[in-house]
């Protein structure tokens, strides 16, 4: 199960990922509500860390999704930035 927390954020939220997900470069890509993208980044592959921190410096406030590119797939989650 991948989490996304806080969904409310101010200057950055935590992306817990399964450990099956750690093992692999994962690329990030935050949209706004008209698709745009606001920030993409990639995360490196690691075994050890459950939790990362994505920055969201540069991001204004209002309404994203976060999409996290995998090997097995898409997985969109929603965030609010205040």
């Amino acid at each position: 199960q991948v989490a996304l927390y806080p969904t409310v954020a101010h200057g950055a939220v935590l992306l817990e990922l399964p450990a099956s997900l750690r093992q692999q470069a994962i690329s990030v890509t935050v949209v706004d509500a008209l698709g745009k993208t606001a920030k993409t980044l990639t995360l490196p592959a690691t075994v050890s860390a459950e939790a990362r921190s994505l920055s969201l410096a540069g991001v204004a406030a209002g309404v994203y999704t976060v999409r996290l590119a995998t090997a097995q797939g898409t997985v969109n989650k929603r965030l609010v930035v205040e």
